[in-house]
């Protein structure tokens, strides 16, 4: 496994770009509507019991459309 050598942000702030020493180039998606609607699709929206546990510092919000 090889550690970060670069990364850039793209203009808009949406992708980040990371390279290593071993060649590898990844792109990030930081789109926050993007991670939003790729974690509902898979786990569906946080219980109010779940929210208080993992984000215990903002109040409680559906996040997943029905």
């Amino acid at each position: 496994m090889w550690g970060v050598l670069s990364e850039s942000f793209s203009s808009n702030g949406e992708t980040l770009a990371s390279g290593d020493a071993g060649g590898t180039t990844q792109l990030w998606n930081l789109n926050v509507q993007y991670a939003i609607d790729r974690i509902c699709a898979t786990a569906g929206d946080l219980t109010p019991q779940q929210w208080s546990q993992y984000i215990p510092q903002l109040a409680y919000q559906p996040s997943c459309s029905r």
